[in-house]
């Protein structure tokens, strides 16, 4: 039985590399090979390249001076964090969340052979995010030091330790999140709240973490110190690789694992079983507005947002970076801004357009209507059996996309205004240009969930974070931004700030109208057949 809820958890984690939903059936050997070469090329190309240059850059110096201990504890530290970071959004919706916990509870299945199912693809997430770190890390460290069988066996046994944290960790932190929000009303705040302060710790411990590099590569010997606090030693003479260390960390994981795992079994039908607490109300008579049938299907795509933090975090992340980045530039965005203008020699159009990039590149990254169509799952029959036109339902969720992204927007560009300030048309196209493109990303993200849905799935995180179409989306949203702003630097100065605008809002009106047409027929016909 273990054997079979495992085969089922990863076909399903990697459904999407070997099936196309779209045309229910499985994928071609060489479509297949294509998408697999293109995530090992984004996650091993990007990241582990990234984590390549870092470690050559700490290796030498700390190697030299006698503390390649203190060298592994910084990027096995740095490995776990990634770990974390890139396990804990999955260990909630994984463990406790799936659609069919009920069903197989039903069944005469012990919910350790569950648990055990369903934590093995939150192990792949978190190896994976610390494998990107750790394994360049000893690359560079064999090059440098010299390649043994008993550094590779050790590096090995290093990484696993690494990963195998990360798995406890993020699997302590899912429980926690389970534990509290089952006696919540409103757990999907809290949830958002947690992971949106997660968030902020990484990115507040990574630039931290740059100035302290930046100090340990030019003095090494200054941080010896830090050898003397309980722990820090043994954990980084684990990946040098020292036996008694390396034992002691592989111990130490592994009673860990062994207590989340007892935690984990102990609580989980129990989790999962409980209901909301539900206060009691006393009735009070009162009017009740009847509303228009746009105005509930909006009201039915707000509701279906609010109640998914999966789908709050990984849809809508763009609209919080527009806020913090709104934020930052109202404090210091006239250094910002003169800083770029001396660095580019550019004018005070330059830093119009670059600001109109920064903004489209952020609210690229939102990508709440892409998936919209896919989470309908098994419920669509229920928005089908009503007495609506499919037209206004597509609608709904678009408005959706809209409502949570063009505010921030706007916020950010009054932002980019009051650092730039620019002439009176110039400043209509700050305001103007963003809110176009957002209109365009949410029409194309519509688009893209509409032609190739996916209804066919018992975690819902697999619509919102691992499909083709979320991917594209953001891209898309990315790659537009990057455009904006390249194309300017590299003919649109040539023509005029005011002209290139134009031309630029003109363009993504064109192409907004054109896939706004293809929903409101194709895309009917789409939803229709689903």
């Amino acid at each position: 039985m273990l054997k079979l809820l495992i085969k089922r958890q990863l076909s399903e984690l990697f459904r999407g590399y070997f099936f196309d939903t779209k045309k229910n059936k499985a994928r071609s050997r060489s479509a297949t090979i294509g998408m697999i070469i293109a995530f090992v090329i984004l996650s091993v190309g990007a990241v582990g390249g990234a984590m390549f240059m870092m470690s050559k850059a700490l290796c030498e110096p700390f190697v030299y001076a006698g503390m390649s201990w203190m060298y592994f504890f910084i990027m096995g530290t740095m490995a776990l964090f990634m770990g974390i970071v890139g396990g804990v959004f999955s260990a909630y919706t994984n463990l406790y969340k799936a659609k069919d916990n009920d069903l197989l509870l039903s069944m005469p299945i012990p919910p350790s052979k569950i648990i055990t199912a369903r934590i093995l693809s939150v192990y792949l997430l978190s190896a994976l995010f610390s494998v990107l770190v750790i394994l360049p890390a000893l690359i560079v460290y064999w090059i440098t030091t010299g390649f043994t069988v008993w550094k590779l066996a050790g590096g090995l046994l290093f990484s696993l330790a690494i990963s195998l944290l990360a798995l406890s960790l993020s699997s302590l932190l899912g429980f926690v999140v389970a534990k509290v929000g089952s006696r919540l009303k409103n757990r999907s705040v809290i949830i958002v709240l947690l992971s949106l302060g997660l968030i902020i710790l990484y990115y507040v411990v990574y630039f931290l973490l740059q100035k302290l590099i930046r100090n340990m590569v030019s003095n090494p010997e200054s941080f010896m110190k830090l050898g003397e606090i309980p722990g820090i030693r043994l954990f980084g003479e684990a990946g040098v690789p020292k036996l008694t260390s390396l034992l002691v960390v592989l111990a130490v994981t592994a009673a860990l694992l062994g207590v989340v795992m007892w935690m984990l079994v102990r609580s989980f039908r129990r989790i999962i079983s409980e209901s909301e607490s539900v206060s009691r109300v006393k009735y009070k008579e009162k009017v009740i507005v009847q509303r228009s049938v746009k105005n509930a299907l909006l009201g039915r795509e707000w509701r279906r947002f609010a109640a998914s933090p999966g789908y709050i975090l990984n849809g809508a992340i763009g609209s919080f970076m527009l806020v913090a980045m709104a934020a930052l530039l109202f404090w210091r965005g006239g250094d910002f801004f003169s800083g770029l203008r001396m660095l580019l020699d550019g004018e005070t159009g330059t830093m119009t357009v670059l600001g109109c990039a920064i903004i489209c590149f952020v609210a690229g990254t939102n990508l709440v209507s892409t998936p919209s169509v896919s989470l309908e799952g098994k419920t669509l029959w229920l928005i089908r059996s009503l007495p609506v036109e499919t037209r206004s339902v597509l609608l709904a969720k678009l408005k959706l996309h809209c409502c949570l992204t063009m505010p921030p927007t706007l916020l950010a560009s009054l932002a980019v205004w009051a650092a730039v300030r620019p002439g009176l048309a110039e400043a209509l196209f700050i305001f103007l240009l963003p809110q176009v493109m957002v209109l365009f990303l949410a029409c194309l993200g519509l688009m893209l969930g509409t032609a190739r849905a996916n209804l066919n799935w018992t975690n819902e995180m697999v619509p919102i974070k691992s499909s083709l179409n979320v991917m594209l989306s953001m891209f898309a949203g990315m790659a537009y931004g990057i455009a904006l702003g390249g194309l300017y630097m590299w003919f649109g100065r040539k023509i005029g700030t005011l002209a290139y605008l134009i031309i630029f809002t003109g363009v993504t009106l064109l192409l907004t109208a054109a896939i706004f047409l293809w929903i409101g027929k194709r895309g009917v016909e789409k939803f229709e057949e689903l």
